[in-house]
């Protein structure tokens, strides 16, 4: 995003023009075998605000923590029924996995419908928060399926999810003004050898590519 009324904006335009020059430098100056790559793994938009989950969590009823004034994830009380890691990852505190544990792996299937329904609810000022609330198994696969997050959360444009199980209120406006984004990532690729990329490619596809490249 770009914000023309920022006082740096100016700045920053000469610092990436500065950028941009340094790479066309270097691109000047390979040889023909050489391999070029640019890469990502995140874009960028206007935050509006840093939003807490744990709190969230907490007024919602899924979090119990002994206290809440500099609290931490040791003062996680066996009461809770989820909590939440950043980034964006909800876990179940199911007996099997934590000493403090109350969830019953019987149970564990309708905490996570009732932690679907409370996030799709979610909302600051008349906006709603969660973008999209996945399952484990949607996103994950393989023989570590089971150390995997219960649920991941994307969050609407602006909103920077935080975990932080001592916060006070929902929300927080900070020193920063943008957050990273996901469909903006990229890899571009300069190279002699040959490199064939999906017309839908995935991070899997990747390694495919640096493979081709030795």
């Amino acid at each position: 995003y770009e914000d023309n009324t920022h006082p740096y904006h100016n700045t920053f335009l000469r610092y990436f023009n500065t950028i941009d020059e340094v790479i066309g430098e270097i691109a000047w100056r390979i040889c023909p075998e050489d391999s070029l790559i640019i890469l990502s793994d995140h874009g960028f938009e206007r935050m509006k605000n840093t939003t807490y989950i744990n709190y969230y969590l907490r007024k919602t009823g899924f979090l119990k923590l002994k206290k809440t004034s500099d609290a931490s994830y040791d003062d996680i009380d066996k009461e809770t029924r989820a909590f939440a890691l950043e980034p964006n990852r909800i876990y179940i505190n199911t007996s099997a996995k934590y000493p403090r544990g109350s969830i019953k792996e019987k149970d564990r299937e309708a905490v996570i419908g009732d932690l679907i329904d409370v996030f799709n609810a979610m909302e600051v000022e008349g906006e709603k928060v969660i973008n999209q609330v996945y399952r484990k198994e949607d996103i994950y696969k393989g023989p570590l399926l089971d150390r995997a997050p219960d649920l991941v959360l994307t969050s609407n444009t602006g909103f920077d999810l935080k975990a932080r199980p001592q916060a006070e209120t929902l929300t927080e406006t900070t020193i920063f003004t943008g957050k990273h984004t996901r469909n903006d990532a990229f890899l571009v690729v300069k190279s002699p050898e040959a490199c064939s990329v999906p017309e839908k490619p995935s991070v899997f596809d990747v390694f495919g590519i640096l493979e081709s490249l030795g």
